[in-house]
């Protein structure tokens, strides 16, 4: 465990100036450029709640997609069509 004082130290020793907006730009820009990738993890919420630049551009557009890769309709219409052979 890191104590609050040594977290402290580490922060003055590292700091993270503009590392809440880098992280923000870098899950984004990974919805933008590769969205197959980001659509069964949590690097999908940056682009539903963010869009595709941090501040909400292309958001429509990439919820739009994620939808259309949701697993859960895929496989319950999979169930669905296998209730015929039961």
């Amino acid at each position: 465990m890191v104590s609050v004082d040594e977290y402290k130290e580490i922060v003055t020793a590292f700091p993270r100036e503009g590392f809440k907006d880098d992280l923000v730009l870098i899950m984004c820009g990974l919805c933008k450029s590769k969205p197959d990738t980001t659509y069964v993890n949590f690097v999908g919420e940056f682009g539903l709640e963010l869009g595709l630049d941090g501040k909400g551009e292309g958001k429509d557009e990439y919820r739009k997609a994620w939808e259309s890769h949701r697993v859960l309709p895929m496989l319950m219409a999979s169930l669905d069509r296998n209730v015929e052979f039961e």
